[in-house]
């Protein structure tokens, strides 16, 4: 077993950057879990813009407009002169400042236009969707004055119809066959539990701490005079292989379970315990494809730097391709096609089929057993790749 203490030995020499790695990457995981989840809690909420209504009418007209955009945005006072106008718009106490001016009601209620004004801060995005407020405002209130309404019954007609609410859909949940394109379900983008973005994105992980830490020992071992002590000795290339693929195994079964320890002290106490099994074999199928990645990269890359270079762009490429940072519900249908030859998609597709599960018996296991058969079948490709490249190499020595 000399080459399995050899690999024990310079990976606890390792041990400190590992470490370093899997702290920073366990930052970013935690981080992008909780972010999730606090987008999913509010897919859509309207912004409360500050403004203020100078009424210089003093018309019933002025203080309807005031009430009705107070209703989704905050009002705030503001002295009616120049100076304190600039400043609370150059402090941002307020976005919007609507002036009704004298006259106004009268012109209106007379079938007449007549310019109200405004200030807002320049080119921002608040002060376009007030205009947007305003305006549906005063055209919605000359309708009804042109159909014959006094303004006190126009401006109850006019807050009746814009209090009503436009009930919205998503295309996959209204029964239409015809509907072409990629519809979103409502629930591909529900809330979901913490522990489910967790492990979403500690497959990301997985892949960069596993290729990063891992990749560097192996190389080592693939380095010439590495490679020409070995052939010389009395262990043959089958016992080599065989210990190298037992180091690779043990560190991998470390860092599995140092991830799904984490994982039970954030989320424990919502988890049960059949979703801690599931996901743990979740894991363990997505960690040996890891293995089998890095097993690959790190025979068939001489240098360190080279093999950082392509935990990158594997773990970005995986992780972008397959769901992890763009949904796959997001996806059209040439990306989705391409995803699946990626490993990632099948996890995600394995971590959908155990979101919030109380039992064992909760969880589709045929769609689970397939998702993570297939991560598998990636695993045992890239090792026998690994395998062929380093019987050449050696055989090259």
């Amino acid at each position: 077993m000399q080459t399995y203490k050899a690999f024990l030995k310079i990976a606890l020499k390792n041990c400190p950057s590992a470490m370093i790695y899997f702290v920073i990457f366990m930052v970013i995981c935690i981080m992008s879990a909780s972010q999730n989840k606090e987008n999913d809690e509010k897919i859509y909420k309207d912004e409360e813009i500050n403004f203020t209504v100078f009424n210089r009418d003093d018309s019933e007209l002025g203080e309807a407009m005031k009430s009705y955009l107070s209703e989704k945005n905050e009002y705030v006072e503001v002295e009616d002169e120049e100076e304190a106008i600039r400043l609370s718009l150059y402090y941002r106490s307020v976005y919007y400042i609507l002036i009704i001016p004298e006259g106004f009601e009268e012109a209106i209620a007379g079938g007449n236009d007549m310019a109200y004004e405004n200030y807002k801060v320049a080119d921002s995005a608040q002060g376009y969707y007030m205009d947007m407020e305003v305006e549906s405002y005063m055209q919605t209130i000359k309708s009804y004055i042109a159909a014959g309404f006094s303004m006190s019954e126009a401006i109850d007609k006019t807050e009746e119809t814009l209090r009503e609410d436009v009930k919205v859909e998503l295309l996959s949940d209204i029964e239409k066959k015809e509907v072409d394109g990629n519809p979103i379900s409502s629930s591909s983008i529900a809330n979901k539990p913490s522990e489910y973005y967790f492990y979403q994105y500690m497959s990301y992980v997985f892949l960069a701490i596993v290729i990063s830490t891992l990749g560097p020992i192996l190389i080592t071992f693939g380095k010439k005079d590495v490679k020409m002590r070995i052939n010389v000795s009395a262990q043959t290339f089958k016992s080599h292989s065989m210990q190298m693929l037992l180091g690779v195994v043990t560190f991998g079964i470390v860092v599995l379970v140092l991830f799904n320890i984490m994982a039970v002290i954030l989320y424990g106490s919502a988890m049960s315990l059949a979703s801690m099994v599931y996901y743990f074999i979740l894991t363990l199928c997505f960690l040996m494809v890891c293995l089998g990645v890095t097993y690959f990269g790190g025979f068939l890359f001489k240098n360190s730097a080279t093999m950082g270079s392509f935990a990158t762009i594997i773990s970005l490429a995986f992780s972008f391709l397959g769901g992890i940072f763009v949904p796959l519900e997001l996806l059209g249908d040439t990306m989705k096609n391409i995803a699946r030859f990626t490993p990632t998609y099948w996890y995600i597709q394995a971590n959908n089929a155990i979101i919030d599960i109380e039992t064992f018996s909760d969880v589709n296991v045929g769609e689970f057993s397939k998702a993570c058969g297939i991560q598998l079948l990636f695993a045992a490709a890239f090792f026998c790749v690994g395998l062929a490249v380093l019987r050449h190499k050696r055989e090259e020595a």
